[in-house]
């Protein structure tokens, strides 16, 4: 039902208006505040000198649902019918999708009408095979062609049309599990986003939720409760069992991202007003997204692999707040300074926008954030932004922008294209003409089925996962002369297993020869003797490593070079401050990003350890300047620092241990 940010709202296209940037809370308020004091309390008692025995707090683990991480395009499919997921599926496969984000795969023929693009429930969504089409063999068929992409599905899992047997089976019996669903005996107070629907036979209402054209317009819908003990068994069991297990969903992105909170509990108040949703979501204490977290953690226990998302977050806090992975969802002008540059020939000047996504931020806090203390890397958040372009017909220009973004941390999804057409009467477009949300045209791929897009290899490499560090590099000269439109970035997977390094260089103009000045890098590194290799054409570069760095371009090309490490950046659990090293070695930094700090301390032999001071980290900003101090080696952090609100990171040149 596409986001709340405004109240006049498209009747065909969706529930309203998406692409503004999202309004920004003030780091200082009450509640943000409060909520980082609740965390630091938490991460206080992570200073027991237990956690330090034999160092395996820094052992390296997989995660599960670390996936995410490695993703580099999700693309929306409308779901029609099974046969028609199938050929789009496999082209989507072919461009090097990462996910593909399925949007009305539920029953819904006995609730007929608009309904946001098909996100009604209608019929029970649980049961051996909730699936609109395609028994379970095609389903699990499907998924063995179609890997490494995965499949994920757009819905908002409490709103049930009226239509339905759902409805009308609650309204038999009101005090049956499914009946216990729903809040009943509401009065016009309660509503949320929608009229409150009753009962014809006793006049007994429920909460009523969002319906079919537009808040509080349309066929109605009773709004069933994350707080309710029945409905969130029943969700688990869908989410675990029908969804994930049956028919191989590894991911939900929930719309309006849950946010059915009160006033006293909504992060982004101008999301809701007194007259839409003034209770919020009832049987839930005000605070939806709560009891929403609450379910989240049960499947999480079950399916270690889920990822969640959301439509709308206003904050990394709420991110948290839902227990989700992938926050979201950005604002036009990314995709539109990088799509220019690419067509333009020049993406030397993107790295305003890049910088303040909120994809650098999320790298930090992964670090900082007193909630990720001791949590490995693969349980850190990462950041997607809605892609609403067309789809770029040339194959190059389209891998290197959705390579661009990705290696800028940020997941391109796309879901509007002005250019795809609404089918079989679902509503998206505009008169029902031209340019479809959640139906998407197919991206490019090379015809030679025996290639892969390059694309892939966001999936394969850990260097490229989008919480590596990034940091842009100094191209000195183009053939002698500028920079040529061209952009190099160091990548840096730092918390990572084994710190693996690599340089991304983008040459969206024509060929060149580019000098990029290496001089950050460690001496040992710039000896003349290292020579890397291309991900993308396993070729090994011409010139070997040096602090001028020339490097031969084709025309609209893209190197990935790889095959040297800067070393493992690891935190340390528990918050800390005033540490003081075995040798009494310290050092204050002039350096102000981590990148630059962890680049400073591999240059010290001396230098074992780095405290960083704690920085708040909002949302989609530039991250402050961090204050970083030198430290020599730390044997025991609970001993050698006092409990704090800073974080201990550990220099570990050989990669962690368990790997």
């Amino acid at each position: 039902m596409k986001l709340i940010l405004i109240l006049a709202i498209a009747l065909i296209t969706t529930s309203a208006i998406p692409w503004q940037q999202p309004i920004i809370q003030q780091h200082t308020s009450k509640e943000h505040l409060t909520f980082l004091n609740n965390e630091f309390k938490k991460a206080s008692m992570r200073h027991n000198s237990s956690i330090y025995n034999n160092d395996t707090d820094l052992d390296w683990q997989n995660i599960p649902s670390s996936w995410h991480q490695q993703t580099a395009r999700t693309i929306d499919h409308r779901f029609t019918t099974f046969k028609t997921l199938l050929s789009f599926a496999r082209k989507a496969k072919r461009a090097g999708v990462s996910v593909l984000m399925l949007v009305q795969i539920q029953k819904t023929k006995e609730c007929p009408g608009s309904w946001y693009n098909g996100l009604q429930l209608c019929e029970h969504i649980n049961g051996t095979n909730p699936s609109a089409d395609g028994t379970l063999i095609q389903w699990k068929s499907l998924i063995q062609e179609i890997k490494p992409m995965r499949l994920m599905w757009w819905t908002n899992p409490t709103y049930f049309s009226v239509q339905g047997p759902v409805w009308k089976q609650a309204i038999a019996d009101k005090q049956g599990t499914v009946g216990n669903f729903f809040s009943w005996n509401v009065t016009n107070n309660d509503t949320c986003w929608g009229p409150n629907p009753c009962d014809p036979k006793d006049g007994i209402c429920a909460q009523g939720g969002w319906p079919s054209i537009t808040a509080f317009s349309g066929t109605s819908s009773a709004l069933a409760s994350f707080g309710s003990s029945e409905f969130a068994d029943y969700s688990v069991d869908a989410m675990v069992n029908s969804w994930m297990k049956n028919i191989g969903i590894d991911g939900f992105t929930i719309d309006t991202s849950a946010n059915y909170n009160d006033q006293n509990h909504n992060p982004f108040p101008k999301h809701q007003t007194k007259k839409e949703c003034p209770g919020g979501m009832l049987q839930c204490q005000g605070d939806a997204q709560a009891a929403w977290s609450v379910i989240v953690a049960r499947v999480r226990q079950q399916q270690p692999h889920v990822v969640l998302s959301g439509e709308l977050f206003s904050s990394w806090q709420e991110v948290i707040h839902t227990n989700s992975n992938i926050g979201g969802q950005g604002y036009p002008g990314y995709h539109t300074a990088m799509r220019n540059g690419i067509l333009n020939g020049d993406v030397s000047n993107v790295e305003s926008v890049a910088n303040s996504s909120g994809s650098d931020a999320a790298s930090v806090l992964c670090y900082l954030h007193p909630h990720y203390d001791g949590v490995q890397p693969g349980g850190c958040p990462t950041m997607y932004f809605r892609d609403v372009d067309s789809v770029l017909a040339d194959l190059q220009q389209h891998e290197m922008l959705i390579a661009l973004e990705a290696a800028n941390g940020i997941l391109s999804q796309h879901d509007y294209d002005p250019d795809s057409y609404c089918t079989h009467g679902f509503n998206g477009c505009s008169k029902y003409g031209q340019g479809a949300w959640w139906n998407v045209t197919a991206d490019p791929y090379d015809a030679d089925e025996t290639k892969e897009s390059l694309l892939g290899l966001f999936g394969t490499e850990r260097v490229l996962n989008r919480l590596a560090l990034r940091t842009k590099l100094e191209i000195v000269s183009s053939n002698g002369n500028g920079n040529g439109g061209a952009l190099a970035y160091l990548k840096h997977d730092s918390a990572g297993p084994i710190g693996e390094a690599a340089i991304l260089i983008f040459n969206p103009g024509p060929a060149q020869n580019i000098t990029i000045n290496l001089k950050s890098l460690p001496v040992s590194l710039l000896d003349n003797n290292i020579k890397l290799h291309n991900l993308i054409t396993n070729e090994t570069s011409q010139t070997a490593l040096s602090e001028q760095w020339t490097v031969e371009m084709k025309q609209m090309e893209m190197k990935f070079m790889a095959g040297f490490s800067l070393g493992v950046f690891a935190p340390r659990q528990g918050k800390k401050k005033n540490c003081v090293s075995k040798d009494g070695y310290i050092k204050h930094s002039k350096k102000s990003t981590l990148q630059g700090c962890f680049l400073a301390c591999k240059k010290l032999k001396q230098c074992q350890n780095i405290f960083v001071d704690y920085i708040d980290i909002l949302w989609m900003e530039t991250p402050a300047a961090i204050n970083c101090t030198l430290l020599g080696e730390i044997v025991d952090p609970s001993k050698s620092c006092e409990k704090g609100t800073g974080t201990l990171i550990k220099r570990m040149d050989d990669g962690r241990p368990g790997r």
